[in-house]
């Protein structure tokens, strides 16, 4: 009985142990436009208007920019190289594209704020139906993810991509 219960308070504080971090990201206009939230450190700020990214150093008030952030004595923000940006892209299997015999999904719309996005073969998943497929089941063609044969009508197809603008 000893041994039954040391082993469930075991596997209950180990399972306890486990947990998620996630980094808040958020968005403004540009470098000028106030925060609009108080930010912890970690946090990822986008500025829309030239597509960089930074991190926040430290803790951050709502009423800052990224202009004055970075202009105080000890910066506040970190300019990460390169601006990422996570793309979903989805379709709905129609009866005239099984009939094809394959299935084309175009990844060329630009991000949400009209960017223009570069996208290289390797930084895609292809899911169908909330399942990954292997990359030997698809290929990457011009701006078009093209998904072999076995895919069947009304099937949820969904792209998802890194990008960098």
């Amino acid at each position: 009985m000893r041994k039954l219960i040391l082993t469930l308070f075991l596997a209950s504080a180990s399972l306890v142990s486990f947990a998620q971090s996630t980094v808040k990201t958020i968005r403004v206009a540009n470098a000028t436009t106030a925060l609009a939230v108080d930010i912890p450190e970690g946090t990822l700020v986008i500025d829309v208007d030239t597509k960089d990214l930074y991190i926040a150093t430290a803790g951050v008030l709502n009423t800052f920019t990224i202009t004055t952030a970075l202009g105080e004595a000890i910066p506040l923000f970190k300019k990460v190289n390169g601006s990422v940006y996570s793309v979903i892209v989805e379709d709905v299997v129609t009866s005239t594209e099984v009939t094809a015999g394959q299935i084309d999904v175009d990844v060329s719309s630009p991000a949400a704020d009209g960017a223009a996005v570069v996208i290289v073969a390797s930084d895609f998943k292809v899911y169908v139906n909330g399942s990954l497929l292997l990359k030997s089941a698809y290929t990457y063609v011009g701006t078009d993810v093209i998904i072999a044969a076995g895919i069947y009508e009304y099937d949820q197809v969904s792209v998802v991509y890194n990008t960098i603008k």
